[in-house]
Formats: structure tokens, sequence, C-alpha cells
């Protein structure tokens, strides 16, 4: 099967990361993958794995489209997968306007803006990947339910395996979190946490591992905290597995409640993970004793669960090692593709004008 991913720009973020899944997996199994975004520092490391990728530039005149539509129509893909993003879903409903081929769009999670953005009109299938964000499609945008399929992450361990502790007992504890760096991912609670914690604990570290246009504010918004000299704002150009090695603890605070990819790929590596709990991540973790969960709007709780971890090695280990056991059994990338392959063959006969 030929495959076109069209995403926004490649960066540390949801679709990007849910990206590199899906194209190791579908080259895996054989099929021809192309990818289509808007450029991005991840965007070599796409070529790395074995695909084409075309970077897509606006200009007034329409040269680089037309230029752009040429490519993808020599490629001649099959089926239009947009990976996740309004970016992602704009270019990807341009190339099958074009290319009159089917379209299925990923949807991630579900912010109070995403009430009023529908999808577009040619859409031939929609994966929503859990059940919360599912009952938003049918419930608040009308979508109908034979044109949704609930395929949750996958995860690709193997790659994600664990190093074994340094035992350097001088090494200052690291509190990390991943994302894109752009209003409403809430990364302003994660430094009102890191704050707090930092009343608790003598030494600590904290890293926001990403980049986006919210940048410059999240500085601004550490420096008036009076963490300039213990927030790290990164950038990482290698695997975002170095990402989560370098953490000692994981926070991810979210609106939507959703089982986010950088919370399981954060618990491969065995990273324990301190995270809001409601939704899909309280009915999956909130009782197996895997995840530290906690009220998003009750920082002061957050901040105490993630001391307590900091304070407690022997905790962290058992937590790590108990939550990627959770992911090996319950999140496998294999069983995501096959699942994602499938609904290709469903839909790959659609086509909405």
């Amino acid at each position: 099967m030929r495959i076109l991913l069209t995403t926004g720009r490649l960066t540390w973020s949801t679709p990007t990361t849910y990206a590199q899944g899906l194209i190791r997996g579908l080259l895996d199994r054989g099929h021809e993958v192309q990818v289509a975004g808007m450029g991005g520092p991840l965007q070599e490391g796409l070529r790395e794995l074995g695909c084409e990728v075309y970077e897509y530039h606006r200009d007034p005149l329409g040269y680089s489209k037309r230029r752009f539509l040429g490519f993808l129509r020599e490629f001649d893909p099959e089926i239009v997968h947009a990976v996740g993003g309004r970016e992602g879903l704009s270019l990807g409903s341009l190339v099958t306007r074009d290319l009159h081929r089917p379209l299925v769009h990923t949807v991630h999670s579900w912010l109070p803006e995403d009430a009023v953005r529908p999808l577009p009109p040619t859409i031939c299938g929609v994966i929503a990947v859990n059940q919360d964000v599912r009952e938003h499609l049918v419930n608040q945008l009308r979508i109908a339910k034979g044109l949704i399929r609930v395929i949750p992450y996958g995860v690709d361990a193997p790659r994600l395996e664990p190093e074994a502790a340094d035992g350097d007992s001088t090494r200052i504890p690291v509190v990390g979190t991943v994302g894109r760096l752009e209003r409403g991912r809430r990364f302003e609670e994660f430094l009102k946490i890191a704050h707090l914690v930092r009343q608790r604990l003598d030494e600590i570290l904290f890293m926001i591992a990403g980049e986006g246009p919210d940048e410059a504010r999240l500085r601004r918004e550490a420096e008036a905290l009076g963490l300039e000299d213990a927030v790290t704002f990164a950038t990482p150009q290698a695997g975002i597995e170095h990402v989560y090695r370098a953490s000692d603890v994981m926070v991810l605070v979210s609106d939507w409640g959703g089982m986010g990819i950088h919370l399981l790929e954060g618990m491969a590596q065995e990273r324990p993970v301190v995270a809001t709990g409601s939704g899909e991540v309280l009915s999956l973790l909130g009782e197996s004793g895997i995840c530290e969960l906690a009220r998003a709007e009750d920082h002061e709780e957050l901040a105490e669960s993630v001391a307590a971890l900091i304070r407690d090695p022997e905790r962290r280990a058992a937590l790590g090692r108990r939550a990627r056991e959770y992911v090996l059994e319950h999140f496998p990338l294999a069983t995501a593709i096959e699942r994602t392959e499938d609904y290709y063959r469903e839909t790959i006969d659609r086509v909405i004008a």
C-alpha cells in the first residue's frame, strides 16, 4: 500500500512522535510511506527512518503548491493520513482535493477550541486515540459513528529499552516534561508545580523538552517564578529516548485526561510518572499502582507527589518497572499498526467529493 502521512511542523509534539511510530511499523510491514510536512528539526530524522519527506512552503503565487502536488502525483498515494494537528489536517485536505484520494485524520486530544473547529467535509475516516475523544467527536462535532475508529497508541518499547541507573548519589535529580510549546498545553502549570517542588527540596532541576511559539512567554514565566537557574528548555536533536533517560520523574499536566503518547513512552523507559488524573488516565491507571495521579487544579498535591518520589529512589524504581510492564502488555506498537492497516483497507475506496 502507498501511504502519504501529512504533518504540521516536525518538532517534539504528539503528532510527530505518533508519525515516527507509524512510519517504523508500516515500513516493517512492507508498505511504501512518504511524508508531507511543514519542515522542522525532526524532518531529517524521519528521512533516516527510510521514507521521503516533502517540505511544503506556502507562497502567494502558488508555485510551491504546484511543484509540491506534482511530486505527490508521481508517488500516487492510495490513502492520505493526516497524523494530527491543524496544519497536518489542512495539508492533508489540500492533497486529497487535488489527488481525489481518501483522507483519514487522527485526533489526539480535545481542547475547548476544538469544539468550534469542524473537520473538512471530504474526511473519509477519523482515528480517535481513546473513547473520550470519540465521544467528543460524535456529540460535539456530529461526526458519524461509522467514520470513527478508536485505535489506542502503540509504543515501540524495544527501542525504548531502559538504561540501568548509574548509581551516582551526587547527581541532582531532574523532573521533565515533553511537548509542543504552544498555548493550551499547560506548561505554565508545570512551572507553577516546579516552583512548589523547589520549596520542598534543596536541589532539583527541571526540563521542558520541545519547541514552539510559546517558548518566550514560558521563559518569562519561569523567570518571574525565580526558576531561571533551575529550568532548562531543551530542543533535543537526538532521539526522544535520551530525554526520558535524563528525567528521574516525568510530569504531564493535561486538561483532557487522555493517555498521552509521551506519558506512555516515558513509562516504557521505566520513568515514574506524575499525571493529572481524569478520563482515560484515571480509568486505566488509577488503581493499578503504576502512575501517581493528582487533580489538575491542585498544584500543591502535584508538587507533593513529585517531591515524595524524588525523596524515595526505591519507590521510583518500583513504579518505573511496573509502568514498563504495563505498556508492554497493553500498548504494543504492532497492535496499533495492525489496527491502522485494517482501517486503511476499510476506507481506501471511500472518496467524498
